[in-house]
């Protein structure tokens, strides 16, 4: 399991004596062997972690940051217009530094990203 990339998981193999003994090295490869056919079998899915934000920026730059974010494959989830609009956003961990350069260097500071506690 170590060598497959898989986290967040857990084999349990049961084997019922049946007065065979298998020694140190057959019961590593029987036991071995079952979670290998289980691996196999199992449908994989890769969890990606994420962090909420919300985008404050003024009328005038919210095409070119929606523009941005489909760019980085970043899609609004709501949107609040009061004397700014506020966009709200889902970032994978591994790009939130980068899209805040982005953010910066699109906008000339002037788009202000706030990132919500929660991770999601």
């Amino acid at each position: 399991m170590q060598h497959k990339g898989v986290g967040e998981i857990v084999a349990v193999a049961t084997r019922y004596f049946d007065g065979v003994k298998l020694g140190a090295d057959g019961l590593v490869r029987a036991y071995g062997g079952v979670v290998q056919q289980a691996l196999d079998a199992l449908p994989v899915v890769e969890q990606i972690a994420y962090r909420q934000a919300r985008l404050v920026l003024p009328y005038a730059l919210e095409n070119p940051v929606r523009h941005l974010l489909e760019s980085m494959k970043l899609f609004v989830y709501q949107s609040e217009y009061e004397n700014h609009v506020m966009l709200y956003i889902r970032v994978p961990e591994a790009i939130c530094n980068p899209l805040a350069v982005r953010l910066y260097t699109a906008t000339a500071g002037t788009a202000v990203l706030h990132w919500i506690e929660k991770p999601s």
